[in-house]
């Protein structure tokens, strides 16, 4: 009987790992514009178009907005895109 729960138990750590297993991030098509690379905010600005971008990047490389600093949006205009996640 307990072969039983230790088998189930297994299956489940394994699958949880493959599961939250994280991939190499791909590389980028050929001529993308990549708008954030977890490492810097330098094609985005504040709201007003002028100033830089005052979000911080978090230990794992995420945006995350600072209190107070409002929206920021790109700092180039794009019309048409292909958006690549």
């Amino acid at each position: 009987m307990w072969w039983r729960t230790i088998v189930a138990l297994l299956l489940v750590v394994t699958v949880a790992g493959v599961c939250f297993a994280q991939e190499k991030p791909a590389k980028p098509p050929r001529g993308a514009i990549v708008l954030f690379d977890g490492k810097d905010l330098s094609k985005w600005v504040s709201r007003d178009g002028k100033s830089p971008a005052r979000w911080e990047i978090t230990a794992d490389g995420a945006m995350q907005v600072k209190a107070g600093t409002g929206d920021i949006m790109t700092r180039d205009e794009f019309g048409s895109f292909q958006l690549h996640i």
